[in-house]
């Protein structure tokens, strides 16, 4: 199933041509003043609705935590997950730097301690 993705900027700002489009699709007659007038409203409306959920999106995916795997040179968003000796880090802001107990510039944050290693069984 695939979803369906459209951005606010992605729809018109008015629908030219609308009594054109319903023809060429087999609609029947031309739109009414009427319709096209409730076409039009329709449109505005979802077009302010996607505008909003597209910035309650951008705002929820600030705070989503994303596991990037084992520490590697490079750069890393706030709110990263990174495994380092056995610790997960969580990157405060936007970084370079590698996390390390003593880091100076603070850019990790410690979140899960290595424990202390299992004894092989026997």
């Amino acid at each position: 199933m695939t979803a369906l993705m459209v951005k606010a900027a992605d729809l018109p700002d008015e629908l030219p041509d609308i009594e054109r489009r319903a023809k060429a699709i087999g609609k029947g007659s031309p739109l009414s003043l009427r319709e096209r007038a409730l076409v039009e409203g329709i449109a505005d409306g979802v077009k302010d609705h996607i505008k909003a959920l597209e910035v309650r999106i951008d705002e929820l995916q600030k705070t989503q935590l994303r596991f990037c795997g084992r520490w590697t040179e490079g750069e890393y968003e706030p709110n990263s997950i990174v495994e380092l000796g056995g610790s997960a880090w969580v990157a405060k802001r936007l970084t370079r730097s590698k996390p390390a107990p003593d880091s100076v510039e603070a850019d990790w944050s410690l979140a899960v301690r290595r424990g202390r290693d299992g004894k092989d069984a026997k």
